[in-house]
């Protein structure tokens, strides 16, 4: 993984930032004739490859709009990608009772192997944003949405979300032993 800040003014940074994740995972199960796996015999080989990505892309702002009020908002991309690929193959019935698997002479008739490819690919983009408002360090308001669009569905979805903050101990002079009290209310979609 990697990442890359720029600030581009005091109240403006943007970040980069990907990483990939890859692997191979070769497995082999071998039973011989009459063992505990397979009366038979059995040969299974197995390879699965994987490829993951991800990659995020973000504006981060932040604004004096006021002399008691400030602004903060984020906006955002990222793609993700995912693949997979199997490559199985299966032999059953041995014609002659070995005790290696490497020897693929006598292994078994062609009528008992079988062989399969599967491949999954899974891409997902998304679209975000948040805006927070902060009035007097005593109101809060944030405003949020993602948009996201996955290969696999045929439609995307619109998260919304919002949030109020009211920070009552900044309002009102408390008891002593009161010292911090807040009122949240917040709706979001998910």
């Amino acid at each position: 993984s990697t990442q890359l800040n720029i600030k581009v003014t005091d109240n403006i940074n943007l970040v980069a930032r990907a990483g990939a994740d890859t692997y191979s995972d070769n497995r082999t199960y071998f039973f011989p004739y009459y063992s505990g796996g397979s009366i038979t015999g059995e040969l299974e080989d197995e390879t699965i490859t994987v490829l993951d990505y991800n990659a995020d892309f973000l504006a981060n702002f932040n604004f004096e709009l006021a002399s008691d009020i400030t602004n903060s908002t984020t906006l955002g991309f990222n793609l993700n990608s995912r693949s997979r690929k199997i490559n199985y193959s299966q032999a059953i019935n041995f014609t002659e009772n070995f005790r290696s698997p490497l020897d693929p002479f006598e292994l078994t008739s062609i009528d008992n192997i079988a062989a399969e490819i599967s491949r999954r690919y899974y891409r997902y983009i998304r679209f975000y944003g948040t805006t927070n408002f902060n009035i007097k360090n005593m109101l809060f308001l944030t405003l949020g949405g993602s948009y996201e669009r996955h290969s696999s569905l045929p439609d995307g979805f619109f998260y919304p979300s919002v949030e109020l903050g009211w920070l009552a101990s900044e309002t009102f002079d408390l008891p002593d032993w009161w010292t911090f009290g807040k009122v949240r209310l917040a709706y979001g979609q998910v």
